[in-house]
């Protein structure tokens, strides 16, 4: 026993020598040289000591296989610097600690992963920060009836037997009777200044403008059946009795006084709305006197609105971007007006369970919304969303963005490759189309999963963070103050609010719906592309969120979320929103064709004509009953976005 021990010893030592493992340039497989030590160990051992070894060897292949196994007869003391180590046996790379608002340490970066293969430093420690579930299904020979909260069910066992409808009177916090103060309601109650961070000097007829919308609100609210919650209700009432309240970012004039009626006539009918769904369109209190006037007898007729003491974003933010070379605008997303959402939700309503933000242009499915709450209410922090992951540039001053985008990927093993791959070839000006250096070199912090800005929802604790915490207030001040020109923040506000979550001091659950959450688009074999995973297809009953609605659809989408996956009409999707007025021409709603004009396979966006729009998708014909069509052709391999 003792010459086994020696020659086992013996061998272990020389191997280590032996595969001191070098990856050759010629070598795409990763297979590893070695040196002599190891066969002059084997000729010097006794055969007899070298049985057991060469057995168990055999069963592990080879000796020298790229990611050797120790002898099952040899006691060897295990050593984390030996090469030959599992990954998962390897100790977890840190990953890079850096305050939130500011580039990463390159030089730091470059410490934690010499190589850069990132992939292979940090996908165990991303992993363990970011945990997720998937309701990505069905697999291949599984029931496509199966929705997303069907596999919530399934994937998240416990939380199934939980009672939505009786836990929103649980009170962790009291609220206090004068919590809106008299008479006032959930949308007056945002003009108070409060909670709101203050970014730009208050109105000046502040009690004014709130009175009015107060008065507004209850003259809707007096012609709806009693108990109906909207969002001029009193936050007492929507504290008391939502499940889910969800955020429209909204413009006051076209096009989005259009897409609001449109929500109004189709997916806002549904039984839940009102009940346990309620929502707000987000817009600012700061704009024109007449905007505001008419504003406001909206709310009278409605009680949707919740206007805002911020800017829009392109009130506030007024130079040319620098990607741009200074020569057009920036997109003026709502990010200031989004988060000022978030705080009053969070000061007014702490017993919500879910709270969401979609875009003015996205239809929710609202009865599997609903479900799909009920079966995760058991989870504490937790975000909901189609989620993607990457980085990001906190101070972009070579393109002039807050929070500029990089290492995009759908998954995170994509965007840790893509963090440190450079795309296209460098130019000798600026800008420099098609050409995107390694975000690694720019400052980027790792990637971290976000939810696509379609739609997401935060639970109440995570929202609660979100709001409050001091570091992430003071990132939006910094984003207003002095130098937001020079740094925009008016561009990937759903990469914001994932890098914010990044920095939570608790773990978040990041429940994945990316199958469930997609475009809207019209196909002639609709049955057929609709249990597909595809980003675009038509809605069905399995859709949570069906978005770019921007020319129409709210009707059929809210239709086909009602009825069977299988029911499609062609002729009535495109009656609604199929046909799509575009700057260089009318284009029919074929699916090529729209894949076309989105820039697919590199191909010029084709001038086609179609049926004109009309004038509002509130004027769309009313859908008739669809009939029953067969599936066609075999049911799709692709099971995500």
């Amino acid at each position: 026993m003792q010459g086994l021990q020696h020659a086992c010893t013996v061998l272990w030592s020389a191997t280590r020598r032996a595969l001191t493992v070098t990856r050759s340039k010629s070598s795409s497989l990763g297979k590893y040289s070695t040196g002599t030590g190891f066969w002059e160990a084997l000729r010097r051992a006794p055969l007899a000591a070298l049985l057991p070894f060469i057995h168990t060897a055999h069963s592990h292949h080879s000796l020298i296989h790229t990611r050797p196994r120790r002898p099952t007869y040899c006691t060897v003391p295990v050593d984390a610097g030996v090469a030959m180590a599992h990954p998962r046996d390897r100790p977890l790379r840190e990953l890079p600690n850096v305050p939130m608002g500011e580039n990463v340490n390159v030089s730091l970066l470059l410490a934690l992963c010499p190589n850069r293969d990132y992939k292979g430093c940090f996908s165990q420690a991303l992993s363990r920060r970011y945990p997720s579930v998937d309701l990505n299904g069905p697999m291949r020979g599984e029931d496509f009836s199966l929705d997303a909260a069907a596999h919530a069910q399934r994937t998240l066992p416990k939380c199934a037997a939980f009672d939505h409808r009786t836990s929103t009177s649980e009170r962790t916090v009291a609220l206090t009777a004068d919590i809106d103060g008299p008479g006032e309601s959930f949308t007056s109650s945002a003009l108070r200044g409060t909670t709101s961070t203050r970014l730009v000097a208050p109105l000046a007829d502040n009690d004014l403008l709130r009175t009015r919308l107060r008065e507004a609100s209850a003259g809707a609210l007096t012609r709806l059946p009693r108990g109906t919650l909207r969002c001029g209700s009193s936050s007492r009432s929507l504290d008391d009795g939502l499940l889910i309240l969800l955020g429209l970012p909204t413009t006051a004039l076209s096009p989005g006084s259009g897409r609001r009626d449109a929500a109004r006539t189709s997916w806002m009918a549904h039984a839940a709305y009102g009940r346990s769904v309620a929502a707000c369109f987000l817009l600012s209190a700061h704009g024109p006197a007449d905007e505001t006037a008419a504003l406001i007898a909206e709310q009278g007729a409605h009680a949707d609105l919740l206007l805002l003491d911020v800017p829009e974003t392109r009130a506030l933010i007024t130079a040319k971007t620098a990607y741009s070379n200074f020569t057009r605008l920036g997109r003026g997303m709502p990010t200031f007006k989004q988060y000022a959402f978030f705080q009053h939700v969070a000061h007014m309503l702490p017993h919500v369970p879910y709270v969401g933000k979609i875009d003015d242009d996205t239809a929710p499915n609202l009865a599997l919304l609903v479900a799909l709450g009920a079966q995760l209410r058991c989870k504490e922090h937790l975000f909901i969303g189609a989620i993607n992951w990457a980085g990001v540039v906190p101070q972009a001053r070579n393109t002039g963005v807050r929070n500029d985008r990089c290492g995009f990927g759908w998954g995170m093993g994509a965007a840790l490759v893509n963090y440190g791959a450079t795309f296209g070839k460098p130019c000798s000006s600026f800008p420099c189309p098609g050409y995107f250096p390694p975000c690694d070199k720019l400052g980027a912090v790792p990637p971290f999963p976000y939810g696509t800005g379609a739609g997401y929802v935060f639970g109440a604790a995570t929202l609660r963070w979100v709001a409050t915490d001091a570091a992430v207030i003071n990132w939006v001040r910094q984003a207003a103050g002095p130098t937001r020109d020079a740094i925009q923040w008016q561009k990937f506000e759903d990469t914001s609010t994932g890098y914010w979550l990044s920095y939570a001091p608790f773990t978040v659950l990041y429940v994945n719906v990316g199958r469930w959450v997609h475009d809207f688009v019209c196909h002639k074999n609709g049955a057929h592309k609709a249990e597909g995973g595809g980003l675009y297809r038509p809605p069905c009953n399995l859709t949570l969120f069906v978005h770019n609605l921007k020319h129409g659809g709210f009707h059929y989408a809210s239709l086909a979320m009602g009825q069977g996956a299988t029911l499609y009409d062609h002729e009535q999707c495109n009656s609604d929103g199929g046909t799509r007025n575009r700057r260089r021409g009318r284009l029919s709603s074929n699916h090529e064709e729209v894949f076309k004009s989105r820039g697919g396979l590199g191909r010029k966006r084709p001038r086609l004509e179609g049926a004109p729009l009309p004038a509002s998708a509130a004027e769309a014909a009313p859908l008739g009953q669809r009939r029953q069509r067969p599936r066609q052709g075999s049911r799709p391999k692709a099971h995500g976005r």
